[in-house]
């Protein structure tokens, strides 16, 4: 029985304060105590409250640990930052990464182009389905983890938008993908690319 991490509910996609949190980790030398008393006390992610702020910083500090450490510099660098952020939250949050791979991508692979309200409510019967925990959370909580997911694939483009769900698959440099393929290849199918494209495009890289 699997248990799926909802709490991206809080945050969303938020590239430019995930990079804030990156460059602020960093330049506090990877301490997370004195990177978190640092964005507290400047205020770098204004328009918070303080107990507002704590509770997205957990949520950045989990993404910013799932990233290596040439992700994460990249990320800092401002160097694509919605496709480094995005990166950071499917590796971060199960359900976001199989919904990309196991709806998104099987769409767009078989010229199916536009994502239904059907394609969620399917995936997400079929997950609870192997997880009691999720299957006991509130239709407001879903709907919420709905919203958030479609809001994060408009923010790095693999959907139009919210409303307008034609599916596209975005484009990622070389430096990105030649990223990725360091780390693990797996994580570009969560882009749209095949097994195939995928093993070619890391091949190239080597």
């Amino acid at each position: 029985m699997k248990k799926y991490q909802l709490s991206f509910t809080a945050v969303g996609l938020m590239p430019y304060e995930m990079q804030m949190v990156a460059q602020t980790y960093l330049e506090c030398g990877k301490d997370w105590n004195a990177a978190e008393k640092e964005i507290i006390e400047r205020n770098i992610l204004q328009k918070m409250t303080k107990a507002t702020l704590k509770r997205k910083l957990q949520e950045f500090k989990k993404r910013c640990t799932a990233l290596n450490d040439e992700e994460l510099m990249r990320l800092a660098e401002n160097k694509e930052i919605k496709a480094f952020a995005f990166l950071s939250a499917i590796k971060t949050y199960a359900l976001l990464y199989e919904f990309c791979i196991e709806v998104l991508r099987n769409k767009y692979l078989n010229f199916d182009p536009v994502l239904l309200e059907s394609d969620w409510n399917n995936f997400i019967e079929s997950k609870k389905n192997i997880s009691p925990d999720l299957a006991q959370k509130s239709e407001s909580t879903i709907h919420k983890a709905k919203q958030v997911i479609f809001n994060m694939l408009k923010g790095v483009g693999l959907i139009e938008g919210t409303t307008n769900r034609q599916i596209v698959r975005p484009y990622l440099s070389k430096d990105f993908v030649s990223c990725v393929c360091r780390d693990n290849p797996k994580w570009l199918a969560a882009f749209l690319y095949s097994e195939s494209d995928i093993a070619i495009m890391c091949k190239e890289r080597q």
